[in-house]
């Protein structure tokens, strides 16, 4: 059974992401997915996407010190998000929701827009997404889903507003005190953007923001225990 709760600011970031282009001497795996950039902690692939198949979806994994609650505290400091989340310029809560399920777990529906820089020659971009978290309360994987509400919230003049957002992060416990933090995420830029350039953006962007996680979810400021994540107790 699964704890349902929920969050925005991953979600704003996290999905940046968007497309990529297939790389020079890209290793193609027996999954589909092609390696982009291995080094020793963190892992970056990409594939064609089911939506559009000229863009690319992206996987990203890497292995820290940090504990579930940690990664959630650090996606909910949205004050904190352009020191990590590579090439965004804001992130805003628009609305949040916080609901009593029956079972006591805490279910949080937020609603997030974030706006991201322009690289010459490309218009600033911007995003708006839904998030909800959930924890499996046997294994303790937290599981977060990003949908997109584009369409949902009037366009704002001056960006150019992304399209069929979606990800998921996954977040295992793992030994020694370590999680492994795994993200699977679309989002098509819209517009009249040259595809080589988001795509190849695209990955640099993942890779990025996965250096820059890895180091800010250690920060002692995110260590704090959420009431509503089971942390892995270890002896």
């Amino acid at each position: 059974m699964y704890k349902k709760i929920s969050n925005a600011f991953f979600q704003s970031a996290l999905l940046l992401l968007i497309l990529c282009k297939s790389p020079n001497s890209l290793a193609e795996t027996a999954s589909g997915w092609s390696l982009y950039k291995e080094t020793e902690s963190i892992t970056v692939w990409y594939q064609p996407s089911e939506k559009n198949k000229s863009l690319y979806k992206v996987k990203a994994e890497t292995r820290t010190n940090a504990s579930l609650s940690a990664f959630v505290n650090l996606l909910n400091d949205v004050s904190n998000a352009t020191r990590w989340i590579d090439n965004v310029q804001s992130v805003t809560v628009l609305q949040g929701n916080l609901i009593n399920n029956n079972d006591k777990a805490v279910k949080f529906e937020n609603i997030v827009h974030t706006k991201f820089n322009a690289i010459w020659p490309v218009s600033e971009r911007d995003m708006v997404t839904h998030s909800i978290i959930e924890q499996d309360k046997e294994s303790k994987v937290v599981i977060i889903h990003v949908d997109d509400w584009g369409n949902r919230i009037a366009q704002e003049q001056g960006y150019v507003r992304m399209k069929h957002v979606t990800a998921k992060w996954s977040i295992v416990p793992a030994e020694n005190g370590q999680v492994i933090i795994r993200y699977v995420g679309f989002a098509d830029p819209a517009g009249n953007v040259p595809l080589w350039l988001v795509n190849r953006f695209a990955l640099i962007s993942i890779y990025n923001t996965f250096v820059n996680l890895t180091e800010q979810v250690k920060s002692a400021n995110y260590q704090t225990p959420l009431p509503y994540i089971s942390d892995v107790t270890h002896e």
